[in-house]
This record gives structure tokens, sequence and C-alpha cells, in this order.
């Protein structure tokens, strides 16, 4: 089986772009299988690269670019952990914000510095609100349970079976963003 680390990234304060953060602070309050761990990375950048390390597969579940189609469009990505090279890292590193790391340059320097050793996939949703305010659109809380099915197709390829309901998740994903879970006390 391996170890797998479910990696979720986002900034809450920007709408939608904080749908992988939700997503994994939502599934980290499930017993998930043994040697899976989900890890809320919020815009954690290049601070992240030691939580990878030593995993047989990381997961990156983020919003991605609307080239992947309308908004709520969920979409599984490999990740080619040789897109740059060490000198493409070395200059990018110099030039941009280390907060505003995508998944490819933080997955290329992790492979650079060593840290991803193992498989990388992005599972992404396109967003529809990306304007400053906490919580997620209704298309973007829609597709949540697609991400949630394609994470499953992604460790069943390993064996693994992700017991999570899907009614538990969703609401584990709203509470996750502030609103409460109703119908109990």
């Amino acid at each position: 089986m391996g170890r797998v680390l479910i990696l979720g990234v986002g900034n809450r304060l920007i709408g939608d772009e904080g749908f992988g953060s939700y997503f994994a602070d939502a599934l980290s309050r499930f017993d998930l299988p043994p040697g899976v761990r989900a890890f809320d990375g919020g815009t954690g950048g290049m601070a992240l690269l030691h939580e990878a390390e030593g995993e047989d597969l990381v997961v990156i579940v983020d919003a991605v670019s609307e080239r992947y189609g309308p908004p709520g469009s969920v979409v599984r990505l490999s990740v080619d952990k040789a897109a740059f090279s060490p000198e493409e890292v070395a200059e990018v590193m110099g030039e941009i914000d280390l907060h505003q790391f995508g998944p490819e340059m933080l997955v290329a320097l992790g492979s650079v510095m060593g840290v991803f050793s193992g498989d990388v996939c992005v599972i992404g949703v396109v967003p529809s609100r990306l304007d400053l305010g906490m919580g997620l659109s209704p298309e973007v809380e829609r597709a949540a349970l697609g991400v949630l099915e394609k994470l499953r197709e992604v460790l069943r390829e390993r064996g693994i079976e992700l017991g999570v309901d899907p009614d538990d998740f969703l609401a584990a994903l709203r509470e996750s963003y502030g609103i409460p879970k109703f119908g109990g006390t």
C-alpha cells in the first residue's frame, strides 16, 4: 500500500481558491485507511515540502485553471516531476513570491530537492468565484463529490478503499467553512 498524502492547498480568503484547503480539512475529520493522511496546506507554499517527504503518493487537491472547463469541472492531472530543470527552478525561485506556488512548481522544486520520490497527481476543480470572501460557490460545493470520487479512483489503483460517506463528507466540508450541520442536537 505505502504512504499516501492528500494535500489540500488554497487560500480560504478568496472564495473557491480555498477549495483544496477546505477539502483536506473536511477529509481529515474521518478515519482514513492505514497509511493515508489528509493535510490542509492552505497557502503554505515551499513550507509544504516537508509534509510530502517520503510519501509514496502525493495527491494535491486544488482549484485549477478555467482552461479545464466551466466552473465546477473536476479534473485529474498527472504532474511531470521533471517539468523544470534544476536551473529553471533556481531561476524561478528568485522571481516569485513563495506563497504563490502552483502545484507544478511545488512538485518541480520538491523533485529537485529529492522530497518527492513517489508519484504525484493533482485533482482539481475549476472555480466559479475568486473574490474576497470565505466559503465555496454552489458550483464548486457540488463538485466536491466529484473530487471525492476521483480521489477514490486514485486510491483504488493502489488497492486502497476510502470509506467516507458522501453525505457525511459534504456535511464536514460545510462545517469546515462555517456552515453548521443541521438535524442533530
